[in-house]
């Protein structure tokens, strides 16, 4: 048993080590991208409702460093400015799917034919979705666009503080429960999982396309996160389409965005944009199996299998370890100092507000994360429902509240005293 853990670790490790270094680039390049192409930007040139709300919403999605719920609230936001049904699928179907840092970490790890094939899967994705839907529009109850108060074009001063902010603290904190679980995932299957080179051949085929689709479909995993579960699936001995196929249901769907999604853009039109990523995973695994002679990724992969652990990787790693759970460790010990002063302060008054844009449990993470970071406030309790959120304050500093809660495109309003 003792032999065993250790294996485990030492497969963890390993993994770990050689991933470390695609994914701080990429995550330091999707900073950069956030930084250019801000939300309200995306918002403007996708609420339209035209034409081609497909085709501009698959480019703009392919390259952001955007996760499955991450995107539940900009989808949101988007239907309510006017965006049809079917360019808001299309970007629920390219955007979880890669983003610049999946993409990079993807080229290095898998080869770039591969990544070069997980994008055009992407996008081939988002413009069929798209266009499956169009034909249900209903074009005569266009929405009106509604009007912002941030400027809605790129940024013209670009920030590399705000980029290596965003790329190595917010991102890697926001999916880390999904990358996380992604590395024990492909760990186990590393480690566990036999040759399978009889199961993933032949007549076998498209039993494990149903496999593999059976088990990416209900799982949160983002376009990041998948890529160590499908490298250990190729390493165990499957096909490279059954790893696509992870590469592209893993992110473009799980339990709670098919749940969100409904009410965005309906039911039928959520299981047209489900059926629409399915079919185009399964064809291009089937293309990608029987063209798998001319595509050097095992190549790629012992190549891989074969460097030692350098400087560069080891660095990478703690750079990776930190952004991942070096906030959450300061929350913990910032909570419990407000925690202790909040107690043994007996003016701390209640206070009850609106917090407008919260989509799912990430958002409600974040607002108390905001909340938190304010001098002398301590979050209470948040009604994702009502988008209610109750918290206690020494001193109410509403201006300040309002603009971190702003900076991150959360709307506050309807301050009361409890």
């Amino acid at each position: 048993m003792a032999q065993l853990l250790t294996d485990y670790v030492q497969s963890l490790l390993d993994l770990i080590l050689q991933m470390a270094p695609y994914l701080v680039l990429g995550f330091v390049l999707a900073g950069v991208t956030k930084v250019i192409f801000p939300k309200n930007w995306i918002q403007k040139h996708l609420g339209k409702g035209s034409w081609n709300d497909s085709l501009k919403a698959t480019l703009f999605g392919v390259p952001l460093p955007i996760c499955s719920c991450g995107i539940i609230p900009l989808a949101k936001e988007l239907r309510k400015s006017g965006a049809s049904n079917s360019g808001v699928a299309s970007f629920l179907a390219s955007t979880p799917q890669t983003g610049v840092d999946s993409i990079i970490a993807t080229g290095g790890l898998m080869g770039w034919p591969f990544a070069i094939i997980r994008v055009a899967v992407a996008f081939i994705s988002g413009i069929l979705s798209g266009l499956a839907i169009a034909p249900f529009e209903k074009r005569k109850k266009e929405l009106p666009a509604r009007p912002t108060r941030e400027k809605s074009s790129p940024v013209t001063h670009f920030s590399p503080k705000k980029a290596l902010h965003y790329g190595l603290i917010e991102l890697p904190s926001d999916i880390r429960n999904s990358l996380t679980l992604g590395f024990f995932i492909a760990a186990a299957i590393t480690l566990f999982l036999p040759e399978v080179q009889s199961f993933t051949s032949g007549d076998n085929l498209l039993l494990s396309y149903a496999f593999v689709m059976a088990l990416a479909v209900p799982l949160y995993v983002c376009s990041t996160g998948s890529i160590p579960i499908a490298l250990a699936m190729l390493t165990s001995g499957m096909t490279p389409g059954a790893a696509l196929i992870f590469l592209i249901a893993g992110p473009a769907t799980n339990v709670v965005t098919i749940a969100t999604t409904t009410q965005i853009i309906g039911w039928r039109n959520t299981m047209i944009y489900l059926l629409t990523v399915i079919g185009v995973g399964w064809l291009s695994a089937y293309l990608l199996d029987s063209a798998f002679t001319f595509i050097p990724i095992t190549e790629h992969l012992h190549h891989h299998h074969e460097e030692s652990r350098g400087f560069l990787q080891i660095a990478s790693t703690l750079v990776l370890i930190t952004g991942l759970f070096g906030p959450s460790v300061l929350d913990f010990f910032k909570k419990g100092r407000k925690q202790f002063e909040s107690e043994n302060d007996m003016e701390a008054k209640k206070f009850e507000m609106k917090v407008e844009g919260m989509g799912c449990q990430k958002c409600v993470a974040k607002v108390n994360g905001i909340i938190g970071d304010v001098e002398g406030h301590q979050p209470i309790s948040i009604d994702l429902e009502s988008s209610k959120v109750i918290f206690s304050a020494i001193t109410l500093n509403w201006d300040l509240l309002t603009e971190k809660l702003s900076a991150e495109d959360y709307s506050a309003s309807d301050l009361v005293e409890l």
